[in-house]
């Protein structure tokens, strides 16, 4: 679902700067990140996409992804930057290429601790119902 991650990524670069995006540097991938990127950094994908239907409309149930990681002591900074993204994209309007969006919900969120390499990852997932034009 490109257009959709491509939408996503429209809204977080969108001016003026958003907190997501002035935290982050700028750092939102699709997917992965490079090699040797800075941290803070988040990435975006689609986990599955189901192709729906009535007589007389189609849709597409989406659940996507972020992932926040940061490489700090404290969870203290991942916190803040999960409030930005979803002060972002909770009951967003993404403009979709195709698509009439209807809506951006959240689903589960969970933060993990990676005590090897000390990073924290904030996950979010998205539900998203879109309707094809």
């Amino acid at each position: 679902m490109t257009p959709l991650i491509t939408g996503i990524y429209s809204k977080f670069i969108a001016a003026p700067a958003n907190n997501l995006y002035t935290a982050l540097g700028g750092r939102l991938y699709h997917a992965e990140a490079p090699q040797s990127v800075t941290y803070p950094y988040a990435t975006v994908f689609v986990v599955s996409s189901e192709h729906d239907w009535t007589f007389t409309d189609t849709f597409e149930e989406v659940l996507v992804q972020f992932s926040i990681f940061t490489q700090e002591r404290s969870a203290a900074n991942a916190g803040t930057y999960w409030k930005y993204l979803i002060a972002l994209y909770d009951d967003a309007s993404i403009s979709v290429t195709g698509y009439s969006q209807i809506d951006m919900i959240r689903g589960q969120s969970r933060l993990i601790r990676d005590e090897e390499s000390n990073t924290w990852h904030y996950m979010t997932e998205y539900n998203s119902t879109l309707e094809q034009s």
